[in-house]
């Protein structure tokens, strides 16, 4: 039916089809993580500019602190852009496992697709072979019954 050779690729194709899921589910749990991050770094521009238009409008106005403030949201923006730059790299990896993955899916079909057809073919063998079982036996009885009303 199945030949050993074939069982044998089969398991490393399904090995290796699972090594590139699990590789491709690390990468895209490493976007999400960075995506997550980089929100942080936008909420945390958002809530510095905030802060220093409640002490602008609170009387409480230094200049240092305006200018503290302009510079932590300079250091955030080059951050944001960093991670904007580490995303495209991980969106790019990711596309290239996705290929891979696709790769080792249609191999792996390939052969579940043969072991389906030899299957099918071996079955159909078995039942031409039992048909002909059948055929014979039937006409052997036929023919020990014929013998017998000679006989008797």
């Amino acid at each position: 039916m199945f030949q050993f050779s074939l069982a044998a690729l089969h398991k490393v194709r399904t090995r290796e089809e699972e090594k590139k899921q699990k590789e491709f589910a690390h990468i895209a749990n490493a976007l999400q993580e960075e995506s997550e991050r980089k929100k942080g770094y936008e909420q945390d521009i958002i809530n510095s500019l905030e802060t220093l238009g409640k002490e602008y409008h609170n009387q409480h106005y230094d200049p240092s602190t305006a200018l503290l403030f302009y510079q932590y949201g300079v250091g955030r923006k080059i951050a944001v852009r960093q991670q904007e730059m580490k995303i495209e790299q991980i969106n790019e990896a990711l596309e290239i496992k996705r290929k891979e993955m696709l790769q080792a899916h249609i191999k792996r079909k390939v052969l579940d697709n043969f072991r389906d057809r030899k299957e099918e073919q071996f079955n159909k063998e078995q039942e031409r072979i039992e048909e002909k079982e059948i055929s014979d036996i039937v006409s052997c009885r036929y023919a020990m019954q014929k013998n017998e009303k000679k006989e008797g």
